[in-house]
């Protein structure tokens, strides 16, 4: 965008091509112009409060949780457009963040800390 290629302009110029990007936060964050890395994804999209000893702060797990689960949930995405594009002809713009794709890799243990 800041090189004045903006989503729009691109697909004028070729409407069946397919854009993929990450970023920390999503588009609609109040955060989204903050870099992220490992640490802070895990700790704003909640898997830092799911690991650590109970009367311990929240911990970082080691696994690469916002790194490699990201680029997977964007592989998902891409593999949608694609498929949407054969049907379709139109290519698509998929994001992915940071935040969302480690939201959703814990979801399940987020909600089981509530029952407690």
């Amino acid at each position: 965008d800041h090189m004045g290629f903006t989503w729009e302009h691109i697909q004028e110029i070729n409407p069946r091509l397919i854009f993929g990007s990450i970023k920390g936060f999503d588009e609609c964050s109040p955060y989204v112009n903050v870099k992220a890395y490992e640490n802070v994804a895990q700790a704003a999209g909640g898997a830092a409060s799911t690991t650590g000893f109970w009367d311990g702060p929240p911990l970082v797990s080691a696994a690469a949780l916002g790194d490699s689960n990201t680029g997977m949930h964007l592989l998902i995405g891409l593999l949608a457009a694609l498929l949407h594009r054969e049907k379709t002809g139109r290519g698509q713009r998929v994001t992915m963040s940071m935040q969302d794709a480690v939201l959703n890799l814990c979801r399940v243990k987020l909600r089981d800390q509530q029952r407690l």
